[in-house]
């Protein structure tokens, strides 16, 4: 499998969840992808999607979630993961936490640039708490292209385009305790930033809030 890294991980100073290696990384994504592949029973299913190049989606290789593996998201072509065991022990390395608890004390916080542009109040980078739990997101090639933060960003499509990759690692998560996302990416998802948050339903979108809003009043982002 070829991977490539969405450009908001590219940068070594972005706030939140870091890549220390993106050789390291790139080794246990492509393990998680092998392991989520052969999980299945199915072996011949798997195969025959997997040979025949129609099925550039990989559609329904991922449909039943398994503990640490890759899911399928609600978006085609989006799979998340939780690591586990083996596969998380390995990541850890390469990872640097994104976020810190707050601490009530002004000399703690300062202000850093969002990869969006706008100004953001983080934690300082060493009241980071050590990363103990990690998040994947990996769309296929086709899907990253159809998200709606690349489709408007026609630098990114033509770097991804020219890379063409199987799979582009768009987002990971590396925490203390929670990768739940931040209230303020859950609203600007909601507002169009993300194609898995346009088919949320009603419920699901007050769930998340709830836990959005339980994360924020414990958590915050290192830059």
């Amino acid at each position: 499998m070829k991977l490539a890294f969405a450009n908001i991980l590219l940068d070594p100073k972005k706030i939140g969840s870091r890549i220390l290696s993106f050789e390291g990384v790139e080794k246990v994504v492509n393990k998680l992808i092998d392991l989520s592949i052969m999980s299945f029973e199915d072996v011949e299913k798997v195969v025959n999607k997997l040979i025949d190049l129609s099925i550039m989606s990989f559609e329904g290789i991922f449909e039943e979630p398994r503990p640490g593996l890759l899911k399928a998201g609600k978006a085609p072509g989006q799979f998340v993961a939780d690591l586990e065991g083996n596969l998380l022990a390995e990541i850890l390395p390469y990872v640097s936490s994104g976020d810190g608890k707050h601490t009530g004390n002004t000399e703690d916080y300062v202000v850093r640039r969002h990869w969006s542009g706008r100004a953001m109040l983080c934690l300082k980078r060493e009241r980071a708490e050590v990363a103990k739990e990690v998040r994947l997101i990996i769309d296929t090639r086709d899907a990253y292209l159809a998200d709606p933060d690349v489709v408007k960003d026609a630098v990114e499509q033509h770097r991804i385009e020219t890379l063409n990759p199987d799979f582009v690692v768009v987002w990971i998560v590396a925490a203390s305790a929670s990768t739940e996302m931040s209230g303020g990416t859950l609203l600007r998802n909601l507002a169009g930033a993300n194609n898995e948050a346009l088919l949320m339903t009603a419920d699901e979108i007050r769930a998340q809030a709830a836990k959005s809003q339980a994360h924020d009043e414990t958590w915050l982002r290192g830059g």
